[in-house]
């Protein structure tokens, strides 16, 4: 296996009100392609913001050091054109907050599609063949049936569903890295195996690397 992500000497401040905030301490770690990698601590710790700093999703007061290298390339080094383009190909994340990551005004469906859209050609894929494709994702994480998620609005579903809507997201896509935080919050325990199972699949069937935010040690294992 060669080196997928490589993080080092990883720091993260945030300027309030004229106050430096240290919050992430360097933080060093490897992931290899095809490993799946937990990064586990109680609530306030710092893994949700080690991820976004991955991601490059951490707000304007934000002040990140330190090397986060994606396939030999350093991503700090990355303007938001190349950042936004490698988010949501070769990266995907599975937010914490489920609700207020999905758009208020846009179904379900279109939303899951437009992943679909963004990963790959135009041409190599027709609107149905994307439609039947979310579909059957939405199906292995019941969100189909006779209360379809498809073309309901996120304010229609619960939190839970909202959660497995990113979830569908988040995997259907295959990308080489998918960084997923809290997975199992807001979901029952028959859910929860059907979201573990989804990601071992995704990770031994289509070898994506995972990195796992979650405070959830029986999970985690």
């Amino acid at each position: 296996m060669s080196e997928l992500l490589k993080v080092r000497n990883l720091n993260v401040d945030f300027l309030v009100k004229k106050e430096q905030i240290h919050v992430v301490n360097d933080v060093s770690f490897d992931v290899q392609e095809g490993e799946v990698l937990a990064i586990i601590g109680e609530t306030g710790c710092g893994k949700s913001v080690t991820a976004n700093a991955i991601l490059h999703l951490l707000p304007e007061n934000a002040r990140v050091s330190g090397s986060l290298e994606f396939e030999g390339k350093n991503l700090l080094d990355l303007n938001e054109h190349e950042y936004r383009k490698l988010r949501g190909t070769k990266i995907m994340n599975v937010a914490q907050n489920p609700v207020t990551s999905l758009d208020p005004l846009i179904k379900i469906g279109p939303q899951v599609k437009e992943c679909v859209t963004r990963r790959y050609e135009p041409s190599s894929l027709s609107g149905g063949a994307i439609k039947n494709r979310v579909i059957e994702i939405l199906s292995s994480l019941r969100l189909k049936g006779k209360n379809s998620s498809y073309e309901k609005y996120a304010c229609e579903l619960s939190g839970g569903m909202c959660q497995r809507v990113l979830i569908a997201m988040g995997v259907i896509t295959h990308p080489k890295l998918l960084i997923v935080d809290e997975p199992t919050k807001a979901i029952d325990w028959v859910l929860r195996k059907s979201v573990v199972g989804m990601l071992e699949r995704l990770n031994k069937e289509v070898g994506c690397t995972l990195v796992v935010i979650t405070h959830d040690i029986p999970f985690a294992e």
